[in-house]
């Protein structure tokens, strides 16, 4: 992986823009009562709402 310079405003707020989509992902998903597919160790997941409250998003 090439090394990214974070002196770039843009670079450096990526990460924090892509964990808040996430975040709101996953409360609206809840929200919803439907399921946000996700990627672990390379398979392809569904998680319900159910368990997006189990793990503590629902709050």
């Amino acid at each position: 992986m090439t090394n990214i310079n974070t002196t770039d405003k843009e670079i450096a707020g990526s990460l924090a823009a892509m964990k808040r989509a996430a975040l709101a992902a996953r409360k609206l998903a809840i929200q919803t009562n439907t399921g946000i597919v996700m990627v672990k160790d390379n398979k392809t997941i569904i998680v319900t709402a159910e368990e997006l409250i189990k793990a503590g998003y629902g709050k």
